[in-house]
Parts: C-alpha cells; structure tokens; sequence
C-alpha cells in the first residue's frame, strides 16, 4: 500500500535480494556459476499534476549482480521518468 505524504507525493521503495547456484560447471569458463542478484529501487509520482489524466512519476533503480564469472559480474543504474494514469 502506497500513501500520500503531502503535495501530492507518493514516495515508493524496494528492495530485491536473489541468490542463483547452479550445480555443475559452466564448461566454457570451468567453474560453477553462483550468483548474488540486488535491486533497489525508489520512486515518487506527484498525483496532484495532471496532463489529460496523467500524473508525472520519476524512478531511480540500481541493481547488482555479483557472480562467480566475470562476464555475468554487472552494476546497473536506471533513471526513469514517467506519466501514468492518476486515480
């Protein structure tokens, strides 16, 4: 459940936390694949703009994979605006 915290914002957070251990090796890079997958996201929409219906949202996301092979090994950071439909 999301509230309102005043001004028309809505703040929002998550959090992800993933674990993946395969149980063989991968044959190309002869270890066995083990991960740790994080994500962390936070938003906030302002519900109280309006353009046709539609209120403005921004989202920052930063995820994180950490593997045993160096090419699955990733950081990612995301920024996303948005409109959506205001109810």
């Amino acid at each position: 459940m999301v509230k309102e915290i005043g001004w028309g914002l809505r703040p929002q957070l998550s959090v992800s936390l993933e674990r993946e251990v395969h149980d063989a090796r991968f044959a190309l890079f002869g270890r066995t694949r083990r991960e740790w997958r994080t994500q962390v996201t936070a938003a906030i929409s302002k519900r109280d703009w309006s353009v046709r219906g539609l209120a403005p949202s921004l989202r920052v996301s930063y995820a994180r994979s950490a593997s045993t092979l160096e090419l699955d090994d990733q950081r990612r950071l995301r920024a996303e605006f948005a409109l959506a439909k205001a109810f």
